[in-house]
């Protein structure tokens, strides 16, 4: 277990910020650097997307994601990976989530 520091939950900004798209948000939070950090923010998705459909990472939603000061998105809790899920019902069938806002 480990704390990251300087993150706020996907869940928490989207509250915050009045349910706006994400990329509104990031252009609240990051100003002038809103394009930088959506590169930051795109690099880490594709790369987690990937970990997440290999791994087959289940439970992922706005506050099991985190962003940091630099607009990288941080996956936390794996508790549910490969076939583990709550009672093994297999409550997710996706291979990865890839919402509106994350398009």
């Amino acid at each position: 277990i480990e704390f990251v520091e300087d993150t706020k939950t996907v869940s928490y900004l989207k509250e915050k910020s009045r349910n706006q798209s994400l990329r509104e948000v990031y252009k609240q939070i990051f100003g002038n650097n809103w394009e930088n950090s959506i590169a930051n923010f795109v690099e880490s998705l594709a790369g987690y997307s990937v970990v997440q459909y290999l791994f087959q990472i289940k439970d992922r939603h706005n506050n099991n994601i985190l962003v940091d000061n630099f607009g990288h998105i941080i996956h936390i809790d794996f508790s549910f990976i490969i076939s583990s899920s709550p009672g093994n019902f297999g409550f997710e069938k996706a291979p990865f989530k890839l919402t509106k806002d994350y398009v």
